[in-house]
């Protein structure tokens, strides 16, 4: 096995090869410039080194830019290189409860604390870049085994339901309508990343996705 360690500057992005297949773990970088190189170089420098590689898997460890923004990118604009045959997330999409946790990454994305490079949301850049290709995604959760030798430790579901419930708690006592606003986008939202875990991606659905996030928030901030 050999491991590979990619210069992304601030973020993080390294490949485990064996003889049989090759896991890239995350692809992003926060900086907009690596050793005096503007970011979109690098990008491309390690998307060559990876098309070197017959058959290779994702693992998204969480949704930060520095974890994620080469992967849009190279969705984006080297469709030609992009070939990953499964992508792993996170699970914090299969429990109806995660609905609420993922109101608060939307939370986070309005309030400009977790957006992802370029003007659109994070969590539909990511699910348009997965849609636009039809990618099998696989959720991963702490003990969760995969690639026959790898076991996950994150996301420990009871762990973020906790810290989701107190946030959650204390943030709807003042902010009741915007935060069941969320929630309901947010549930539409955990229902299109299962749908893609079941290779029914549907197109149409995130665009009402994304009408309905600027119909109820961009459009109306002053619900927040």
């Amino acid at each position: 096995m050999r491991i590979r360690m990619y210069n992304v500057g601030f973020g993080d992005c390294f490949c485990i090869r064996d003889r049989k297949s090759s896991l890239l773990v995350d692809f992003g970088a926060a900086n907009s410039k690596i050793e005096g190189r503007p970011r979109r170089e690098v990008f491309d420098v390690i998307i060559s080194d990876l098309t070197t590689i017959r058959k290779k898997n994702l693992l998204l460890t969480h949704f930060h830019p520095d974890h994620v923004s080469g992967l849009l990118y190279m969705m984006r604009y080297r469709r030609d290189a992009y070939e990953f045959e499964k992508i792993y997330l996170p699970d914090v999409f299969s429990g109806p409860e995660m609905k609420y946790t993922l109101a608060l990454l939307l939370l986070a994305d309005v309030t400009k604390k977790a957006s992802l490079p370029g003007r659109r949301v994070s969590l539909f850049a990511l699910a348009e870049a997965l849609c636009a290709r039809k990618v099998k995604i696989d959720l991963l959760s702490r003990g969760s085994e995969f690639e026959g030798k790898y076991t996950a430790l994150w996301p420990d579901l009871s762990e973020v339901s906790r810290e989701t419930e107190d946030v959650f708690n204390s943030l709807i006592e003042n902010h009741e309508n915007a935060m069941t606003e969320l929630v309901n986008i947010a549930e539409e939202v955990r229902q299109l990343f299962l749908s893609m875990r079941r290779r029914k991606q549907s197109r149409n659905l995130l665009h009402c996705l994304r009408r309905l996030w600027w119909k109820r928030i961009q459009r109306n901030p002053s619900t927040l």
